[in-house]
């Protein structure tokens, strides 16, 4: 049936043209057995920001125009 891991991660950018001290995506309600985000109660976080957003963002900062998004990342459309 699959794996219960590799679906989410913490991601950590640093550098002089960043804008620090915020934090994109949600945390869970609770880290308890009521977790908001907990699928199946066995820690299993669902991700409310895809790899592909972070990406995008970069994509975009490295010069990518909007328009080649999609043609660098094909899921982009999912989430935009």
């Amino acid at each position: 049936n699959g794996t219960d891991h590799a679906w989410g991660g913490n991601h950590i950018i640093m550098g002089g043209a960043v804008r620090g001290g915020q934090v994109f995506g949600q945390y869970p309600d609770t880290l308890g057995p009521l977790n908001n985000l907990d699928l199946g109660g066995r820690g299993r976080l669902v991700p409310t920001t895809s790899v592909d957003e972070y990406y995008a963002e970069l994509a975009l900062w490295f010069g990518i125009s909007p328009g080649q998004l999609e043609s660098v990342l094909p899921n982009i459309l999912n989430f935009y």
